[in-house]
């Protein structure tokens, strides 16, 4: 992993999981971290303190739209206005046969949209505006999903799939101004999300995979911490699959 001395960052869900391990990586390498959380804040508080010297705080905020990630993103820009790495990782896994009845449809459609792209997009605006001709990245985690489509979460999957054509339309705008723009696509990862699975659907998704197991949070978060260093910089506008060989294109 390269040193990240000169980041400052924003995590965005990182009470647990996939955000916690990448807080952690972060700190590791040298970043100074900002920890986000909506209603964990026990697990936010329990990142930070993983943290130690590195943690810079909290910020508490329901990305529940682009208003919303746009005030957190100013929030945390005007406390720490030399923060100079947004990890969007903060989303929802809200399954749904699209069968079902209309309005509960359009509400999960909704919902997905709402929380998993345009909060992303609100966030990165106000972060690109402040950054510009200073340079920056954006890191955002999407899903194996993206590429593939997922029966029974077709609003998930649409979200995701439009957060990496956003990644490859922001790094050719956002090249002039210094700011890099990238993804991780995880697939299956162990996370308290993929534990709340059923059983079934738990062993149905490691036999899938060729290595037999799920991700760790952990691999997950330092292929991010990889994106957001020196290393990677001539990166952007892609995507790392990071998925154990499940899905490849």
């Amino acid at each position: 992993m390269g040193e990240l001395h000169h980041v400052v960052a924003l995590v965005t869900g990182a009470g647990s999981g996939i955000g916690r391990a990448t807080a952690l990586r972060l700190a590791a390498g040298g970043a100074k971290v900002l920890v986000h959380y909506n209603t964990s804040k026990e697990g936010a508080e329990r990142t930070l303190a993983g943290l130690g010297e590195k943690g810079l705080g909290l910020v508490q905020a329901d990305l529940c739209d682009w208003d919303a990630g746009s005030a957190a993103m100013q929030q945390a820009l005007a406390e720490h206005p030399t923060l100079n790495l947004l990890v969007a990782n903060a989303g929802v896994y809200e399954p749904m046969p699209f069968l079902e009845e209309e309005h509960a449809v359009a509400e999960n459609w909704s919902r997905a949209l709402d929380i998993n792209l345009l909060s992303v997009v609100g966030m990165a605006h106000a972060f690109a505006r402040h950054r510009r001709g200073q340079g920056g990245k954006i890191v955002m985690v999407s899903s194996r999903a993206g590429h593939r489509g997922e029966a029974g979460a077709t609003a998930y999957a649409a979200s995701k799939a439009a957060m990496i054509n956003l990644v490859k339309s922001l790094a050719v705008e956002l090249a002039p101004e210094r700011i890099y723009v990238t993804a991780v696509a995880p697939g299956w990862t162990d996370t308290p999300m993929s534990r709340a699975e059923p059983a079934d659907k738990q062993e149905a998704a490691v036999q899938s995979i060729p290595f037999g197991r799920m991700a760790t949070a952990d691999e997950i978060g330092a292929v991010i911490a990889f994106l957001a260093s020196r290393e990677a910089d001539y990166l952007t506008g892609v995507t790392v699959d990071a998925n154990g060989a499940s899905y490849l294109r």
